[in-house]
């Protein structure tokens, strides 16, 4: 028997199996780096003391308490009240990474407008201190927040998404980029 070469069909398999390296496992690795930055959200780099995600629902709880506190002083129907406190359901409600960040911008606006609402009020001065502190954990979370580990790691992420082959896979994929900032 004799032996003969086939040069387009080697050519052929090679351009094959370089494609299907590039386009399966590519797509798999971008999959496995998002979660992986996901995750970064949920549980927290090794040295940070919080989650980010710990912070936005620590944020939400004292925003709830704001708009609790606005309830009682500005009435139900106060339409800076409803919002926060739509805001707030909305952030706990939300499903991942970039819902909750959205949400938690929206909420973080609401919760500034109650909050000058508030202290233009005719609330007492012990009200007008209980506000005061409620703001004071939001922003103070806020701060904190700011630095998170996530957000680079975000950026990062984007960056290499939109890279090639990336930029090519992503669409076929349908893999989104992440929020990367507090707004």
């Amino acid at each position: 028997m004799k032996f003969s070469e086939n040069r387009p069909l080697a050519w052929a398999v090679l351009f094959v199996c370089v494609l299907v390296s590039i386009v399966l496992f590519g797509g798999l690795g971008l999959r496995e780096d998002r979660q992986s930055v996901e995750e970064v959200f949920y549980t927290g780099a090794d040295d940070a003391y919080f989650s980010l995600n710990g912070y936005i629902d620590r944020r939400a709880a004292a925003a709830q308490k704001l708009a609790a506190m606005g309830f009682a002083l500005l009435g139900d129907s106060d339409a800076g009240t409803l919002s926060l406190s739509t805001a707030v359901a909305a952030v706990q409600a939300a499903d991942t990474p970039d819902e909750k960040l959205l949400a938690n911008a929206e909420m973080a606006r609401c919760a500034d407008g109650l909050y000058a609402r508030i202290s233009a009020s005719e609330a007492g001065e012990r009200d007008q201190k209980d506000a005061r502190m409620l703001y004071a954990d939001l922003t103070d979370a806020a701060g904190k927040m700011a630095g998170d580990e996530y957000f680079a790691r975000a950026k990062e992420f984007n960056r290499q998404l939109h890279s090639f082959p990336a930029s090519l896979l992503r669409g076929l994929f349908q893999i989104a980029p992440l929020e990367d900032s507090l707004q």
